[in-house]
């Protein structure tokens, strides 16, 4: 809990008094979920200079290459679900914009192709 407050104290520090998701995000160096659904979305395309343009912006803002695995991993393990089971993650999640990107994903990526990167992430 100390730990908790700790960082709590220095991303109001960082924000400038605010507590706001980005600066949060900013100050660990954590990956937004939006850079992986659009890592995923390239690869669904078969897109690859954006897939590469994504990983230089990625590499450009010193963003965690394990975290974007990380994050990678789970919406790919969203999509399986959704994929197996449709509507099962508005059961388990909710309706909320991950929720909605991993729909959106399972429905263009096959799930076999789903589960190789999953694999690979």
């Amino acid at each position: 809990m100390r730990d908790a407050l700790s960082l709590t104290d220095q991303a109001i520090a960082f924000g400038a008094g605010r507590l706001e998701e980005a600066g949060v995000r900013a100050m660990l160096g954590a990956v937004d979920h939006s850079h992986a659904a659009a890592l995923v979305d390239a690869l669904a395309q078969r897109d690859g200079p954006a897939l590469l343009d994504r990983v230089n912006l990625l590499r450009s803002l010193g963003l965690s290459a394990g975290g974007t695995l990380e994050a990678m991993a789970l919406l790919l393990q969203q999509m399986a679900v959704e994929q197996a089971a449709p509507g099962a993650l508005d059961r388990e999640l909710g309706d909320s914009g991950d929720t909605a990107e991993a729909r959106r994903l399972a429905a263009v990526m096959a799930p076999d192709e789903t589960h190789l990167v999953y694999s690979i992430a």
